[in-house]
């Protein structure tokens, strides 16, 4: 999908390329499909698909191409080929527990991929810091993994909530992103 994507863009060089989000999640759904001889439809109908969707809609937040629950990591025969990096504990609109997201680096266009491997090691730092609510190293981590990938979304995305989570500690630190909108 994103090779076609890019092909289209080329094709369209005087406008402002398109992006598009891709959120899996896996798990148990209802297919069918209604209407009649005139015309029918197809639709998929469950909580998988409603985390899914949300999922989907995540990928403006954190600047990524694709993002995938832990239960669609969790059933990857060969993760390592999808160069995955984990982002965040996050409890979706509409819904109670969390769920962990991850990233796949592979969906992105070198130079990124590459920047975002050197970048591996101090990302995965500041997520850890940040989930005990240790913010100031966590911004240390996440402004050197911008030091290797500079324009990595996630990594400013975290930078910016360091320094706004720091005066809330107090309320109670649980390390878990609430999201109120899709």
């Amino acid at each position: 999908m994103f090779e076609g994507l890019a092909r289209f863009n080329a094709e369209r060089k005087a406008l402002p390329p398109l992006r598009i989000g891709i959120g899996l999640n896996t798990g148990p759904l209802l297919l069918g499909t209604i209407g009649g001889m005139q015309r029918l439809a197809a639709g998929v109908v469950s909580d998988a698909v409603n985390l899914a969707s949300r999922i989907e809609g995540m990928t403006k937040m954190y600047g990524a191409a694709v993002l995938l629950s832990e239960s669609t990591v969790a059933r990857l025969r060969n993760p390592e080929r999808f160069e995955i990096r984990f982002l965040d504990r996050v409890i979706a609109a509409g819904r109670a527990d969390p769920v962990s997201i991850y990233e796949v680096c592979a969906a992105d266009p070198e130079p990124m991929r590459s920047q975002k491997r050197r970048s591996a090691a101090p990302f995965a730092a500041g997520v850890a810091h940040y989930a005990r609510g240790d913010f100031a190293s966590a911004s240390e981590s996440f402004r050197e993994s911008l030091g290797n990938c500079a324009e990595d979304s996630a990594a400013m995305l975290y930078v910016d909530r360091c320094a706004a989570e720091n005066p809330r500690f107090e309320d109670g630190w649980t390390g878990i992103t609430r999201l109120s909108s899709k």
